[in-house]
């Protein structure tokens, strides 16, 4: 196998890596045939850890998945139509016609210890719903869970997206069987909104609350009495977050609003022990749980030192960045439970009571399709940017370029995109995008995806890509992890940035406007594709918002082949003080205030009224 220069494994180092993979999966082979080789229902449970590593080492093996193991257990006439199935099912999302289970040769269900095999790299896919007779209801349920781990190497790839697909699609048929297990769970519910941003993650969270608030009721000693609001401290507000330090995108959205808070609340946070260090200034305490405990330990001794407070208020930023705030969300341990566009995706059907959102950038048509929550609309963008703790080196950065690529002439664009964002939708566009470039440029593609994981989940993920953006022209380079003034620095390089779709970014177009850089975007129907747009067209420039695929492919071509429009448009960002507008003086964090006071005012009110399209305008409350 020939190498790209942009993969993350050297040529020197390649075929011994690959040959490892090899060795693994000739032994991993032999030891599954053996018929004496058993595992249990508590061995599969004790070892499902292991999907993700041995699907990495089958993908980076000359075989490229497991099939040839799968193949000794699955009869030769169901295993050829098998994958035909799969392509009728991503047709039809309501799934009109399941296959039939496969079975193996002496007509036996399949051995459990199958599971460990099973990843979206291998063609031959076996039922979630087979999975599930075969293996027994808690170890399919772990498994479907771990499953979503593949998530954030595997949508780069139309044929891997598919297969992810094809298993969030599946929950219609497992949402019975499906049980809560412990962190797990986590998995599925994050990693559900890349999947699919415009619909079947809403089937997967309403399962997953679904889930939790029937497994905790009942398995936790926590006292849940007397959760009125005329009980609760009305100086209190309580604040979930597992990632509020300062270079992380919540902090930097977020801080402004909440310290307008704190000359009437007293705010504390509580967190679960991550190693990083947290900014405590707003805070009048820190609760940090410890990481030693076991996750629904975790979860009980959160709910039992909120309970103990009775707060008015509990306000998650960013629910489903950690397994514990999806818990605590799905339990009412306030009287008033609030989130908002830390993670930019409802809870469809958390224990949330209000979403503070924004006027201005969501499409109002589509809000009760897009939450579950009650939103209480703010004028403004929902959220409030700090500025960048990064100051620019005083150095020429073409001269970098010239030294890496020997040339100067070349156009750099930036894609800062998160794994799980880089999908094979967004790749596809760039595709198009791409095979208008004029063929006398020389073009890299930089992919920013902050992946802190290992070598091999890397080399697996610019494998997907490298087999998606197959052009011999324009190439993708997946960048390593840089610290965050490193990655402000290798940004400045870039001539253009290009956004992901259709989970579109906030603060990368922040970065970007920051360093004078055009950043070309695409408005859709959730606040996380449109707030792009939103910060663009309050600078005045509507130039980089495309309206549909048409536009931004158009859009695109036209700004890497197009210097002097790039330069145009650098100057305008420039000219338009696009910092000072973004961070400057608005009324988005005052109105973050207001919202508080309002839902502590009105919240048995409001709780009485049903709200036409499922939203509430601040505005009309003086």
């Amino acid at each position: 196998m020939r190498v790209d220069k942009s993969s993350p494994f050297s040529d020197k180092y390649w075929n011994v890596t690959q040959k490892y993979a090899d060795d693994l999966m000739t032994s991993i082979e032999f030891l599954f045939i053996q018929r004496n080789f058993v595992l249990s229902s508590e061995d599969i449970t004790n070892n499902l850890d292991l999907i993700l590593p041995i699907g990495l080492i089958s993908r980076i093996s000359t075989q490229k998945s497991a099939d040839f193991i799968l193949r000794h257990f699955i009869s030769k006439s169901n295993s050829d139509k098998l994958w035909q199935h799969m392509e009728e099912i991503n047709k039809d999302i309501y799934f009109n016609e399941l296959p039939k289970c496969i079975i193996s040769h002496d007509n036996d269900k399949l051995p459990a210890k199958l599971l460990l095999l099973l990843s979206p790299f291998n063609s031959l896919q076996i039922p979630v719903h087979c999975v599930f007779d075969f293996a027994g209801d808690y170890a399919a349920s772990l498994w479907f869970s771990r499953y979503y781990e593949f998530h954030t190497i595997s949508l780069a790839k139309l044929e891997t997206h598919k297969k992810m697909l094809t298993h969030q699609k599946s929950i219609k048929y497992v949402s019975e069987k499906w049980k809560f297990i412990d962190n797990t769970i986590s998995s599925a519910y994050f990693g559900s909104s890349y999947v699919c941003s415009e619909g079947s993650d809403t089937i997967i969270k309403k399962n997953i609350n679904t889930i939790i608030q029937n497994a905790i009721v009942g398995s936790l000693s926590i006292q849940q009495s007397n959760l009125e609001l005329e009980n609760s401290d009305k100086s209190l507000i309580i604040i979930v977050s597992q990632v509020w330090y300062k270079e992380h995108s919540v902090h930097r959205t977020f801080f402004k609003q909440i310290s307008t808070l704190t000359p009437k609340y007293r705010l504390i946070l509580i967190r679960f022990e991550t190693g990083l260090a947290v900014n405590p200034e707003l805070f009048e305490e820190v609760i940090t749980i410890s990481k030693s405990l076991e996750v629904l330990e975790r979860f009980q001794t959160a709910a039992k030192e909120i309970l103990s407070r009775k707060p008015a208020i509990i306000f998650f930023p960013d629910i489903g960045m950690s397994g514990e705030s999806i818990y605590l969300a799905n339990q009412r341990l306030a009287p008033i439970q609030v989130a908002s566009y830390g993670h930019s995706v409802s809870t469809f059907g958390g224990l949330i009571d209000y979403w503070i959102g924004s006027k201005d950038v969501e499409l109002l048509s589509r809000i009760y399709e897009n939450y579950s929550e009650k939103l209480v609309l703010v004028d403004g963008l929902g959220i409030t940017h700090t500025l960048p703790s990064y100051k620019p080196a005083d150095f020429a950065t073409k001269l970098h370029v010239l030294d890496k690529y020997g040339t100067k002439d070349i156009v750099i664009i930036n894609i800062s995109w998160a794994p799980m964002k880089t999908t094979s939708e967004s790749l596809r566009l760039l595709k198009l995008m791409s095979q208008n470039i004029d063929s006398s440029k020389k073009v890299i593609f930089r992919l920013f995806a902050g992946m802190s994981d290992s070598q091999l989940m890397k080399e697996v993920f610019q494998q997907e890509i490298n087999e998606e953006f197959d052009l011999t022209n324009v190439k993708i380079e997946v960048q390593p992890l840089y610290s965050f003034e490193e990655y402000m620095e290798k940004l400045r390089e870039g001539d253009l940035f290009i956004d992901s779709w259709p989970y579109g970014g906030c603060n990368t177009v922040m970065d970007a406007l920051f360093l004078n850089i055009p950043i070309l975007t695409m408005r859709g129907t959730r606040w996380h594709n449109r707030i792009g747009p939103a910060q663009l067209e309050l600078i005045g420039l509507k130039d980089l918002v495309a309206e549909n695929e048409e536009e931004f492919i158009s859009k695109g071509a036209t700004l890497i082949n197009n210097s002097t429009e790039r330069s145009r448009l650098a100057e305008a960002i420039s000219r338009s003080s696009a910092i000072k507008i973004l961070l400057g003086p608005n009324q988005t964090p005052k109105l973050f205030r207001k919202a508080f006071d309002k839902m502590i005012e009105n919240h048995l009110l409001w709780k009485k009224q049903d709200f036409l399209n499922s939203f509430i305008d601040l505005a009309e409350y003086s």
